[in-house]
């Protein structure tokens, strides 16, 4: 009696102690392929071929379809993100193989600040682009928020222009451009006038003599006439009616030169009347 023994193919088997959803871009990953069901004495010749979805083992463009390893645990590092497939296939001596498949997912890593998010948004190069503009528009600005002229500067230039070109009407003229006038003499100080009796005398009795009181008869000066300008600045009434007649004096225009008069001094001859003439011819 002839007993045939049946090669079974081995079952592949991918073990990890990760969890495969909840991966992160940069995350390492390590797949182990001992769990492989076989028998003892074939265990010990089987053939692991590994295939990931992006990695290019033999160069020729496709990241399937080729080994990029051949060991019995392989250790993934720096994921990159997003969703890949990895197929172990195991072999034993008498060509039997069995292939099995698990899929990871891979989240991509948030971005560390504005630029990295602004990057993963719109890309690298549009990136660059926009912060160069940014960059001289920033600088424009500030070269012509130097260069500006100030106000105050304006406003000096403004009133300089006007007080010595005499533009713009009224203006403040320097000192050294303003014409002297002439300085009044200091006004004399005036009269201390009577102070009254504060206290109230006793009223004489009626025994008493009442001395004759001197009567004070008070000059009543005429007042002088105010300029049509009015009173001279800082004076009041009282001085100008002391020192009224003198401001005058001091500030009356001089009167105008007399001119010559020219006067013909031909002698004129009186013309002879008709009676003359006729009393000269004796007919």
């Amino acid at each position: 009696m002839n007993v045939s023994v049946l090669n079974l193919p081995p079952v592949a088997v991918i073990g990890t102690e990760a969890v495969l959803t909840e991966l992160t871009e940069g995350d390492s990953l390590v797949l182990d392929a001992s769990g492989t069901r076989e028998t003892e004495s074939d265990k010990l010749t089987l053939l692991y071929t590994w295939d990931v979805g992006y990695i290019d083992g033999n160069l020729d463009g496709k990241t399937t379809g080729d080994v990029d390893f051949s060991t019995e645990t392989i250790e993934l590092t720096n994921l990159p993100p997003g969703t890949w497939d990895i197929v172990l296939t195991v072999i034993d001596d008498d060509g039997e193989f069995q292939t099995t498949t698990i899929t990871i997912k891979v989240a991509e890593l948030p971005p560390d600040g504005v630029f990295e998010s602004i990057e993963s948004a719109i890309g690298t190069t549009m990136t660059y682009t926009i912060f160069s503009i940014l960059i001289i528009v920033a600088l424009l600005g500030g070269f012509m928020l130097i260069t500006k002229p100030r106000a105050s500067d304006q406003v000096y230039e403004t009133k300089f222009d006007d007080a010595v070109f005499g533009i713009g009407g009224t203006g403040h003229i320097p000192a050294f451009q303003q014409p002297q006038q002439n300085q009044l003499p200091a006004l004399p100080a005036l009269p201390a006038l009577p102070q009254q009796q504060s206290q109230l005398e006793p009223a004489p009795s009626e025994n008493a003599q009442v001395a004759p009181q001197p009567v004070v008869t008070h000059q009543m000066s005429s007042t002088p006439p105010i300029p049509a300008t009015g009173l001279p600045q800082g004076w009041t009434m009282e001085q100008w009616n002391y020192y009224g007649h003198q401001w005058l004096e001091a500030n009356s225009a001089p009167a105008a030169p007399i001119q010559p008069q020219v006067f013909d001094t031909q002698t004129q001859h009186a013309q002879p009347s008709i009676d003359d003439l006729l009393d000269d011819l004796d007919f």
